[in-house]
């Protein structure tokens, strides 16, 4: 069977529960033909709200990578249909889930945060400072908690985060940032638990 008509039963089944992409996701591991993956994503298209609530950016990104990996034409614009749709869909989520959301985000477009071969350029192939940037105020306008900031600070200083950024001094203007937000007992406890990453 190629792997076309497997993404076709997939699919067929998946049209009977819209709410099991599991179906999908295991789909995604089997495919290893960029043309395969590139018809995945195309049957996906135009990404659905119904999708993202059914736990479909996760999915949706390991068809990406998926693709990369398989040396597929992935271009900067397929990264910018994913992320304008989870930016459309973000306030959904529950708020560690948009926080958590908008930092993979962040590390989907870092020059170290991705690794789809031992290539360097290739890993960093997408790098954009102004869509980390854009991911990490997105997820510092939907931190409402000592947690929400740690790990905000924690994705952008620690060098061996998902970001890989190590950038100890965004990390500061995040804590003072943070601090700002939370109330004062709050904002002591973020400081004591942030420092090891500063």
């Amino acid at each position: 069977m190629s792997e076309k008509q497997m993404v076709d039963d997939e699919f067929a089944e998946w049209e009977q529960d819209k709410e099991a992409t599991y179906i999908l996701t295991n789909l995604v591991e089997e495919l290893n033909e960029p043309d395969s993956l590139a018809y995945f994503w195309e049957k996906l298209s135009p990404f659905t709200p119904e999708l993202f609530a059914n736990d479909g950016a996760q999915m949706v990104q390991e068809v990406l990578f998926q693709w990369i990996r398989t040396g597929g034409n992935v271009t900067s614009e397929h990264l910018k249909q994913y992320s304008d749709w989870v930016a459309e869909n973000i306030a959904s989520m529950d708020e560690f889930g948009r926080v958590h959301q908008c930092l993979q985000m962040a590390i989907l477009y870092a020059p170290k945060g991705n690794y789809f071969s031992p290539d360097e350029k290739e890993n960093a192939r997408f790098a954009d400072t102004n869509m980390i940037e854009q991911w990490v105020d997105t997820a510092m306008e939907h931190a409402s908690s000592v947690d929400d900031w740690n790990y905000i600070i924690e994705v952008i200083a620690q060098p061996d985060s998902g970001s890989h950024l190590a950038d100890k001094a965004w990390g500061a203007r995040i804590l003072e940032q943070g601090m700002g937000s939370l109330d004062a007992g709050d904002g002591k406890k973020l400081e004591a638990r942030a420092k090891d990453y500063l």
